[in-house]
């Protein structure tokens, strides 16, 4: 009896000692990275080098949340980049011109056409009795020549906050396309300042402006294209900051696939999104004058930490067989909350790899080298090692923004 109890003892201890091996004989390996991932290089040199602002993020505590994935689940594969299509374009004019009449070009029938004072003192009030269109000189019925049409506090009304003294309308389908000759006679002061917006919802010139990545570290370049269907011209640009107060203008070179840009991506004391924004003006084929402005988010970040290409790993079996769980490595130049994400993958019967979960976890990083775990539940019917982790993500909670996204980042063997 002593000895049976031996025997079943000592294969206790083998089978919890083949369970050790088994973890620390589990591997990882990091992926090289893609063009279309993100990943820094260079850290910024110091915290003043992205201060945290008075609603930062500031809490410390370890948190830390997965969820299963269906085998079949539609997920990202990389950064696709930012884009943004337009049928619409802004004039600004003055009181003196608008009198005299101003050119709106068009593509198509049926455009909305909106006017609104820029002044914030303006007592000028808009009138459709004071509005007068004109195709190649000839006056035509603006009653007859509108669909629909809008004062300020009809826009209100329908929970449009435009300005006061705003109108807004849709031209009839009888109103030629081309251009129209848009007069306001409203004895308004020669200082006051329009805005007229042009949208064409039935037009075929669509405006596309892309850029490569929708996330970007200071330093790197933003590459950004403009196409019109249909139409060639010229392309002016800009990026500017979420505060408004800095603009860099881009320079667009012609192509065979439409307009491209390039600029380094500025630094910048604050948080949220810069805007990049470009100006179309060109003809289509059937000489047609085609006006296009487009807007764009791009999010850029500072390098306040990054992933150092350390990771331990355990697959651990028993009461918590089937999770995988990883330690990154976390260079940090600047304190803060940090969050990371990422979705592994495992290998079916057929051999082949499908999603099994996704995990996240965030928390308080100061200065220097630190970690950030992330566990995965992999108890899956059917599934085994090796294991992928995919779309690994690295952010700045504190500062918001994108300090690494990686489409194919981990192998575990």
């Amino acid at each position: 009896m002593k000895a049976k109890n031996l025997f079943i003892r000592g294969s206790v201890l083998a089978v919890s000692l083949s369970a050790a091996i088994a973890a620390q004989a589990a591997d990882v390996q990091w992926l090289q990275t893609g063009q279309q991932d993100l990943s820094a290089t260079q850290l910024v040199r110091s915290a003043d080098a992205a201060p945290l602002s008075p609603n930062a993020n500031r809490n410390v505590e370890l948190v830390q949340f997965q969820w299963p994935l269906e085998a079949d689940a539609t997920l990202a594969s990389g950064d696709e980049g930012s884009v943004n299509e337009s049928r619409q374009y802004w004039l600004d004019v003055d009181a003196v011109q608008l009198s005299k009449g101003v050119a709106i070009n068009t593509s198509s029938t049926g455009a909305v056409i909106r006017v609104s004072p820029m002044n914030a003192n303006s007592r000028a009030t808009l009138k459709r009795e004071e509005l007068s269109l004109s195709v190649g000189g000839r006056a035509l019925d603006a009653n007859a020549s509108f669909s629909t049409f809008a004062n300020s506090s009809q826009l209100r009304a329908s929970g449009a906050p435009f300005a006061e003294g705003t109108i807004a309308f849709q031209l009839n389908g009888n109103v030629p396309a081309g251009e129209i000759t848009l007069a306001l006679n409203n004895r308004a002061a020669s200082s006051d300042q329009y805005v007229i917006h042009v949208f064409e919802p039935n037009s075929k010139a669509i405006a596309e402006v892309r850029t490569a990545k929708s996330a970007h570290l200071v330093g790197s370049p933003i590459n950004a294209s403009l196409k019109v269907d249909g139409a060639q011209g010229q392309v002016s640009g800009f990026l500017v900051s979420p505060d408004g107060k800095t603009s860099i203008d881009l320079s667009f070179q012609a192509g065979r696939d439409g307009y491209s840009a390039s600029v380094n991506a500025p630094a910048f004391q604050g948080n949220g999104l810069w805007e990049l924004h470009t100006h179309f003006d060109g003809v289509n084929k059937a000489g047609q004058r085609i006006l296009r402005d487009t807007k764009t988010a791009v999010n850029i970040t500072a390098a306040t930490a990054r992933l150092n290409q350390q990771a331990q790993i355990q697959q651990s079996f028993g009461s918590a067989q089937g999770q995988v769980a990883l330690n990154l490595g976390v260079d940090v130049a600047a304190a803060g909350r940090y969050q990371l994400s990422g979705v592994i993958y495992g290998t079916n019967k057929s051999g082949q790899l499908q999603p099994v979960a996704l995990a996240q976890s965030a928390k308080w990083l100061e200065a220097g080298t630190q970690q950030l775990p992330l566990s995965f539940n992999v108890s899956v019917d059917g599934i085994s090692a090796p294991y992928e982790v995919r779309d690994l993500r690295l952010q700045d909670q504190s500062r918001l923004g994108v300090l690494h996204r990686q489409d194919r980042a981990l192998l575990i063997r």
